[in-house]
């Protein structure tokens, strides 16, 4: 924050209500009192020192104000860095229970979310990492992870199956990794669609929105996570890794990261996906395409992982198409398309991710 002299002048009274309805940028700031002042020419000293303080106070009441004004409607993650380190607490107003399936940690929470932008109405899975309820860490936030299974999948496989939040527990308390936030959408068949790329097609649920802005905004709402889009990002496995890869390069306003762990470009790979029976669209949401004619290319950080024998052309590809500032990290794994196989990989994946989202 820059220190106030003589300068500024102080926020006339409809200025400071304009900015408390409407955010501290549109904030229109009057010369008049200052000008005033000048022009009197009697006690300029006193009031100078008044217009500091009024300038002080205005600078740190607005923007808290502002914040507490708007309840509950914090924006999804922002584009640029962020600018101010006070955490406002977050105040919960979703009910989260714990999931009906008895192979998911107690300590995973559900909620079925009626999207306010996408309209989509299905469960969201949340993990907190131990530092959460901490009162040590009462006043910090949380890098964000929101992660995606295979088609058709669950949004408990993360957490039954992949095992996690169980895998990144240790990690954080070793310093191997950050306390991310784990968020599970359900990604796929959302009001009994096909859609296998998480898109927004006419006629379908709107699949693309309600991950990248309903489900943020969900967090936003009910959670200390942090809003800078450098601390978010997705991951994916099979379908789950295609569209977390293609969400992060079409949204790198919300993430700064992804991961595709057997992940595919091709739509068609899910030939009952309406992706891939139009060419048009099978076109358009390949992640390929989309970095060969990226103008300009996305400022995202891809890890792209896979079998020889699967997709690892898939992920070598996209590795020799991005440029600057997008980045591709290709390993190769070992062993059969099954959940062992992804499992035993988000070790790499959670440390990959604790030195990007750093």
């Amino acid at each position: 924050m820059t220190r106030p002299d003589e300068s500024h002048t102080p926020a006339d009274e409809p200025g400071l209500r304009h900015a408390l309805a409407h955010g501290t940028a549109d904030l229109a700031i009057s010369p008049a009192p200052y000008a005033a002042i000048v022009r009197d020419g009697r006690g300029l000293r006193r009031r100078r020192t008044a217009v500091r303080t009024a300038l002080a106070v205005t600078a740190v009441v607005v923007p808290a104000l502002t914040l507490a004004l708007l309840p509950g409607r914090n924006p999804a993650p922002p584009p640029g860095p962020a600018t101010d380190p006070v955490v406002v607490t977050a105040v919960p107003q979703a009910e989260f229970t714990a999931s009906a399936d008895a192979a998911v940690p107690r300590d995973v929470k559900v909620t079925q979310l009626k999207g306010r932008l996408s309209g989509v109405d299905a469960e969201v899975l949340v993990w907190l990492p131990p530092q959460y309820d901490d009162p040590a860490y009462r006043h910090r936030s949380f890098p964000v992870l929101e992660v995606l299974s295979n088609y058709p999948g669950s949004s408990s496989a993360w957490f039954s199956l992949l095992k996690a939040s169980e895998q990144l527990k240790p990690m954080i308390a070793d310093g191997t990794a950050l306390p991310f936030i784990l968020v599970s959408p359900r990604a796929f068949g959302l009001a009994g669609s096909s859609d296998a790329g998480c898109a927004d097609l006419p006629g379908r649920p709107q699949a693309e929105t309600w991950i990248t802005g309903d489900v943020p905004q969900l967090v936003l709402d009910n959670f200390r996570a942090e809003r800078d889009p450098r601390n978010w990002a997705l991951a994916g496995y099979s379908a789950g890794g295609h569209c977390a890869t293609r969400l992060a390069l079409a949204h790198p306003d919300r993430y700064s990261a992804a991961v595709s762990l057997s992940g595919f470009n091709d739509p068609g790979m899910e030939p009952s996906s309406p992706e891939a029976q139009d060419p048009a669209l099978r076109e358009k949401y390949n992640p390929l395409h989309m970095l060969r004619t990226a103008a300009p290319p996305p400022r995202v950080d891809i890890y792209a992982s896979s079998t020889e024998e699967d997709t690892l052309a898939d992920a070598q590809a996209l590795a020799q198409a991005a440029k600057a500032p997008t980045t591709v990290t290709v390993t190769e794994l070992s062993g059969r398309r099954l959940t062992p196989l992804w499992r035993d990989a988000l070790p790499d994946v959670f440390r990959w991710l604790s030195q990007r989202l750093k």
